[in-house]
């Protein structure tokens, strides 16, 4: 337990810092930090309590299982809030998502399929509604940046959890949406960022993806 939380907080201090030197640079304006210091707390604290959570609820093992929620959680961690704020997801972030992803199969690669048609499933569903966006609707319905996220989560959640996390993104996106129209937050057609609808589905489908889906299933029968 010491181990998880000094190197959650190494993980939680490297991204806080990396969070803080995001720039937008706007029409007119100079390159300015995106974030004060004010969310180091909220990342420091993720990264400690999360893996905690996590290596309890794998019974105390450093599994394979352990390592890539880990990793996902940590990547999100520092997603929420840029893509929040500056609706972007960094290609860094996703690379090493990915990137993990793949050295963890060479590491145990058990089930491989499972997890590369997952990568697969989350990428290519994405594009699709990013090209049917451009053909339809003659806009983007969706960024690059958001696919390829979901191509990370494939890698490391496996199918049926990507599947799953997709399906919530799409209801928490419709229920904070409606949200914000109803109290004028948000106009109809305007931007929004769909990264932090993805990371608090993929959190939801970490911890209660397996209730989830035998509540699913109990309801067929």
């Amino acid at each position: 337990m010491p181990i998880i939380i000094l190197f959650g907080i190494i993980i939680g201090y490297l991204l806080n810092n990396y969070t803080l030197t995001v720039t937008e640079e706007t029409e007119g304006n100079p390159i300015r930090p995106v974030f004060d210091k004010k969310v180091t707390p909220i990342i420091l604290l993720w990264n400690i309590l999360i893996p905690i959570l996590l290596y309890i609820g794998y019974g105390g093992v450093f599994s394979a299982g352990f390592f890539r929620d880990f990793i996902l959680s940590a990547l999100f961690s520092a997603i929420l809030f840029i893509d929040a704020k500056h609706y972007i997801i960094p290609n860094i972030l996703n690379l090493i998502g990915f990137v993990a992803g793949v050295v963890i199969l060479f590491i145990d690669s058990s089930d491989i399929g499972n997890y590369l048609f997952g990568a697969g499933i989350g990428l290519g569903f994405f594009l699709v509604i990013i090209l049917l966006s451009k053909l339809i609707l003659k806009k983007e319905g969706m960024g690059l940046g958001d696919a390829k996220l979901m191509c990370v989560v494939g890698i490391l959640f496996g199918t049926v959890y990507t599947i799953l996390t997709t399906i919530l993104s799409f209801i928490l996106a419709s229920v904070g949406v409606t949200i914000s129209l109803i109290f004028k937050k948000k106009q109809m057609g305007q931007e929004i960022a769909f990264g932090p609808y993805i990371v608090a589905a993929g959190m939801i489908a970490m911890f209660f993806g397996q209730d989830i889906i035998n509540l699913y299933l109990g309801l067929l029968q």
